[in-house]
């Protein structure tokens, strides 16, 4: 195996957890390098949906997309199992393997004899599996099983990374969009004060009315006070 292009792949995938590449360009990206530095045919990944079972995700080509596909669809294979057990799954020749006695002759009549995988997982972060696929029986040595294991966590590393940035932002413009609300219903409130020379709770109380009997969203309805387009009335019979 040639380090330097091994080096230069890990590289690469370093490179992306400090920058904004969708989940699926790195993945399909990750799969044509592994193509390139083992001794395989095609590449895949699979990772864990809303509901916990793996779905495709990633391949290297449309014919290993179709065997990723055919995991998901019999819910069995190297993947499955990799991923289940937290260890890689080694299966040189399908034709003999009886693990699989379902995914397997699938397999081997769509033309792949050779199926690894590997847990797709960084310490107990377990979220996928990584499968490596050649036409004819190939056998990994070690410092090719070390490196597809090396990839695999790589990947892990980088959806939960994105993952975590997502949740960050998504919080981040949550708490700004709360934030922006509080501003305008306090400039609303302040309005309504000169208005309506009431006290800044009863501003609070007329807006707060308005928005529960007309189904309307405290901020929207203050941001119309603020701007003129909607004159509020202070009283019990104020709408």
């Amino acid at each position: 195996m040639d380090q330097g292009h091994f080096a230069r792949v890990l590289a690469g995938i370093a490179q992306t957890l400090i920058t904004e590449y969708g989940i699926a360009d790195v993945l399909y990206s990750l799969c044509d390098e592994v193509v390139t530095l083992l001794p395989v045919t095609g590449a895949g990944v699979m990772l864990t949906g809303g509901d916990q079972r793996l779905v495709f995700a990633a391949s290297s080509d449309a014919a290993v997309a179709e065997v990723e596909a055919l995991q998901e669809q019999l819910d069995e294979g190297p993947c499955h199992t990799a991923f289940h057990e937290g260890a890689p799954v080694l299966s040189s020749d399908l034709a003999i393997d009886t693990r699989f006695p379902t995914f397997a002759p699938h397999a081997t009549a769509a033309g792949v004899r050779t199926a690894h995988a590997f847990p797709v997982q960084v310490h107990d972060r377990r979220i996928g599996a990584l499968s490596l696929y050649a036409e004819g029986v190939v056998d990994l040595d070690d410092e090719e099983r070390g490196a597809a294991a090396t990839l695999a966590s790589s990947a892990a590393a980088f959806v939960l990374n994105h993952r975590a940035l997502n949740e960050a932002v998504l919080l981040a413009e949550q708490l700004q969009r709360a934030l922006d609300s509080r501003v305008i219903i306090e400039q609303a409130k302040g309005k309504l004060g000169e208005q309506l020379s009431c006290t800044p709770p009863e501003a609070f109380e007329v807006l707060r009315r308005h928005s529960r009997n007309n189904g309307q969203r405290l901020a929207d309805v203050s941001a119309r006070v603020v701007d003129g387009t909607l004159l509020l009335q202070f009283g019990p019979h104020a709408e």
